[in-house]
């Protein structure tokens, strides 16, 4: 197993997988919740390492080769999950917003797959190592049995997707952001 950045978005890949699968499955509301909130910092730390590590890293490295849909899916990715975490998880809203987070979440790890990895692949071992190190933190494994032990690195940056959604409220004056299906989610209160 390699002990680069491209192993380490593999597992992240193959974890929100494996958690998407979960919630699609889930019948019992209670394992929903505790699976959601788990699927949240697992999606928060993983945006986060995206946004604060990865793109910043290639950018410094001279990397002119990223597609831009990629970074504006991931900024996607922070206002719909944002907009989801101040809806009522009982509601029939929350449950279509989800669906379309995951369905998002789905389509942006694929593209990535396909083209930020191979990408950072051609970085030389060294590059690719550090930017590991410096990723980690954000995408240390979220602790599978509880939860709401999240590292407070996620928990950062849920506030800060949650100050995003307020400046955007305010900036926006009633115009609602979403992926291109279900505008109702982020317009609703």
């Amino acid at each position: 197993m390699k002990n680069d950045v491209v192993a380490l978005l593999e597992e992240r890949h193959a974890l929100l997988r494996k958690l998407r699968t979960q919630l699609r499955g889930c019948a019992r509301q209670e394992h929903a919740r505790l699976l959601f909130r788990q699927y949240a910092l697992a999606l928060g730390a993983h945006i986060g390492a995206m946004s604060k590590v990865v793109y910043p890293t290639l950018t410094s490295l001279g990397w002119r080769d990223v597609q831009s849909d990629l970074l504006v899916g991931h900024a996607k990715l922070a206002h719909m999950l944002a907009d989801l975490l101040r809806l009522k998880l009982e509601g029939s809203l929350f449950g279509e917003c989800l669906a379309d987070l995951l369905d998002a979440t789905e389509h942006v790890t694929l593209r990535e797959s396909d083209e930020l990895l191979p990408l950072l692949g051609r970085l030389d071992m060294a590059q690719r190592v550090a930017m590991r190190l410096d990723a980690e933190p954000y995408l240390s494994r979220v602790n599978e049995v509880d939860p709401l032990l999240g590292l407070q690195i996620t928990a950062d940056w849920i506030e800060e997707a949650r100050m995003l959604l307020v400046s955007r409220q305010a900036s926006s004056v009633g115009r609602p952001f979403a992926l291109e299906t279900h505008a109702a989610c982020a317009s609703s209160p």
